[in-house]
């Protein structure tokens, strides 16, 4: 099936030197006149399957390896919105060399020259940059100038050191900022009922208060030194905590204990760019041109179907008939 036979016509007033009357007319197809994928089709993921264009392939080769008609060869065209195949279909290699020299050389460079400058940067272009969990934070590809700096931060050292510890206490408790608590290290014995005693180690640690607390549970530390130690309901453990010294309000000890580890983080300062040169740049965009999309063969009747609906004409004062229609005759009222 023939894409141009599928045309409808125009039927023009000869201009032709033989023509002996004003309004002899001939019949032409209507090059202007284009289908296109109904929309619900094109929108379906699954009408498609993707396709790259293997070197020397052409529209009418695929076709019909696809539908077994070469002259299917319009479906893919239209498929992917192709209407200059010369410049929107890959190059076979000798054409691509061909296109490439007399592109980037004139008539009175050496080959040697010409090669120099297709090997001339076109444009710089990021290359990829990843954290230290793989999480991509840069992409590649956009067009940047040489200079193009990039600046990121990288944890190091995550959850080793404690910034900040919070201790909940089982009753509230007046400190000033500045203050220091202590838990003591020792290794006390605590008797249970109608059994042996347990053991309880105690490993020490010490923080400064970090802002002043007034009759409430919760007091934060800065400067940890050691682990913090919770015990049952905040039991003293014959181990209460101490500020500066002293035991903390009523003997206890935290009943639960909140640290905060510092992040320590290293700025990277990249430079992530590379020079595309000429001949790295026509090579991509012509391989790009090998990804297309083939519309699946089950749903080819419905597209050629909708194809031929859309080349009939409608009603109008141009109107012959579905598959003609003409132009005006200004002859015709003698202008």
């Amino acid at each position: 099936m023939s894409y141009f036979r599928e045309l409808p016509n125009i039927s023009y007033v000869s201009r032709f030197s033989g023509s002996n009357r004003n309004d002899e007319r001939i019949e032409v197809k209507n090059l202007f006149k284009r289908a296109k994928i109904r929309s619900d089709i094109d929108a379906a993921i699954t009408a498609f399957t993707y396709y790259k264009i293997k070197e020397g392939e052409r529209p009418d080769i695929i076709a019909k390896k696809i539908y077994n008609d070469s002259e299917l060869d319009w479906v893919i065209l239209i498929t992917n919105n192709i209407t200059n195949v010369r410049n929107q279909w890959p190059l076979d290699n000798e054409s691509f060399k061909n296109y490439l020299l007399s592109k980037y050389g004139t008539g009175n460079m050496t080959d040697e020259q010409k090669y120099a400058a297709l090997n001339e940067v076109k444009h710089y272009e990021t290359t990829e940059v990843r954290d230290e969990y793989q999480r991509i934070i840069l992409n590649k590809g956009m067009i940047v100038d040489k200079d193009f700096a990039f600046t990121y931060t990288s944890e190091v050292d995550r959850n080793k050191e404690i910034s900040e510890t919070i201790l909940m206490l089982p009753s509230n408790v007046n400190v000033s900022k500045g203050d220091t608590i202590t838990q003591p290290a020792i290794e006390v014995s605590i008797p249970q009922f109608g059994g042996d005693n347990i053991k309880f180690k105690f490993t020490g640690a010490s923080g400064i208060v970090k802002q002043t607390v007034d009759d409430l549970t919760e007091v934060r530390l800065t400067k940890v030194v050691g682990n913090f130690l919770a015990t049952p309901n905040g039991s003293s453990y014959q181990n209460p905590l101490l500020v500066n010294g002293q035991i903390l309000g009523i003997p206890s000890n935290p009943k639960t204990v909140i640290p905060y580890y510092k992040t320590n983080t290293t700025p990277y300062n990249l430079n992530p760019v590379r020079g595309v040169s000429n001949y790295d740049y026509e090579v991509e965009m012509n391989e790009e041109k090998r990804k297309i999309k083939l519309l699946r063969p089950e749903y080819l009747s419905t597209f050629i179907t909708d194809m031929r609906n859309v080349m009939k004409y409608s009603r109008s004062t141009q109107y012959i008939n579905q598959r003609v229609k003409q132009t005006y005759n200004p002859s015709s009222i003698g202008v």
